[in-house]
């Protein structure tokens, strides 16, 4: 189970253990946004500590419809109790949870300042 709280401005936001390949977990702090269709963004400042390495340009739909290219990187996340390979996208943004790092599991948000968020695995 991952946890976390709603932020004052009502973000739902969790604490990840992430890595760049290389033996190395940091705890990062992300919001968990529903409406993004990659795993995880990060800022291009966090991407350059973490030594990240490069994958290649994507093309992304932002909420205007409009396409962008953005910088893909591989990483790491510790997710629920096991290490899974991640495609990160240098977004420009603070770091975001997409939809796909959360398939297969429960997300529950208590939709007030200081709500609990929850993130469990779903059972077969």
């Amino acid at each position: 189970m991952i946890s976390g709280r709603v932020s004052p401005e009502l973000y739902p936001k969790v604490t990840i253990e992430f890595g760049n390949g290389k033996g190395s977990f940091q705890s990062i702090e992300v919001v968990v946004d529903t409406g993004f269709s990659g795993e995880l963004a990060l800022p291009p400042e966090l991407i350059r500590s973490l030594g990240l390495e490069y994958i290649d340009d994507v093309s992304v739909a932002l909420a205007d419809r409009q396409a962008r290219p953005v910088r893909a990187y591989e990483g790491v996340v510790s997710w629920q109790g096991r290490s899974r390979d991640v495609t990160v996208l240098d977004m420009g943004s603070e770091p975001l949870l997409g939809m796909p790092l959360l398939l297969g599991s429960r997300l529950t948000v208590s939709c007030r300042p200081n709500g609990a968020v929850v993130i469990e695995e779903e059972e077969s």
